[in-house]
């Protein structure tokens, strides 16, 4: 495929996850963080009929499909390293949280920077 090899780290909620998608779709291996228990893009509308569940909302399954998904819950240790290695090993790191969103890990954009050793997301 076009991106085969390209490495993608998904930081994104509902507002961003279609760019991620994209490159997914192009071949590009793409990992989804998540905070546990979920993203709150799995409960935005439209939904399917029935109980809630997480794979409810039509967006998420249509914008998520193709990706691989991590739990990573913010303001923990193995959340915050989890975030740390999946960066090092990125090209291309996608978030779309408003400002200070990475906070909750206790990250800022100059840690995912000094650990992607390529400086790829400078």
């Amino acid at each position: 495929m076009l991106l085969n090899g390209l490495r993608v780290v998904d930081l994104t909620d509902h507002r961003g996850e279609i760019g991620p998608w994209y490159l997914a779709v192009l071949g590009a291996e793409v990992t989804r963080v998540e905070p546990a228990p979920g993203s709150s893009a799995r409960h935005e509308p439209p939904r399917l009929p029935g109980p809630p569940g997480p794979l409810q909302s039509l967006q998420f399954r249509a914008y998520n499909d193709g990706k691989g998904s991590v739990a990573a819950p913010p303001s923990t240790p193995d959340g915050r390293r989890t975030v740390l290695d999946l960066v090092a090993g990125a090209d291309l790191v996608f978030e779309s949280g408003l400002p200070g969103t990475l906070a909750a890990y206790e990250l800022t954009h100059d840690d995912l920077v000094s650990v992607n050793a390529r400086g790829a997301l400078g």
